[in-house]
């Protein structure tokens, strides 16, 4: 039987048990991370919603505009999961809003 833990910044898996069997599922520290979920800022404002988890980034699934890349956030920023939503700490980090480099 195989294992169901997958470690963050692994293969994601597939699915999440409602009935949306496209969205990918990604283990991290602070619990799974489904495709498509929203990431909200410290005051609940929307930052856009989740494409992927790439190693230690969240990967938002709208392009800057100005470089038409992904933008991404570090997974120490999260708080927690819950529901359809990422929730973010209120603390800064230097790299907040930096696209990803491939």
């Amino acid at each position: 039987m195989p294992n169901s833990e997958t470690p963050a910044g692994s293969e994601p898996s597939t699915g999440r048990g409602d009935g949306n069997a496209e969205a990918k599922s990604f283990r991290t520290f602070a619990g799974t991370i489904h495709q498509h979920m929203q990431v909200l800022d410290v005051d609940g404002k929307v930052l856009g919603t989740v494409a992927e988890v790439r190693g230690d980034q969240i990967m938002l699934e709208t392009p800057d505009p100005e470089t038409n890349e992904l933008e991404s956030l570090p997974l120490s920023l999260i708080d927690g999961i819950d529901d359809n939503q990422v929730l973010l700490a209120g603390r800064g980090d230097a790299s907040f809003g930096l696209g990803a480099e491939p």
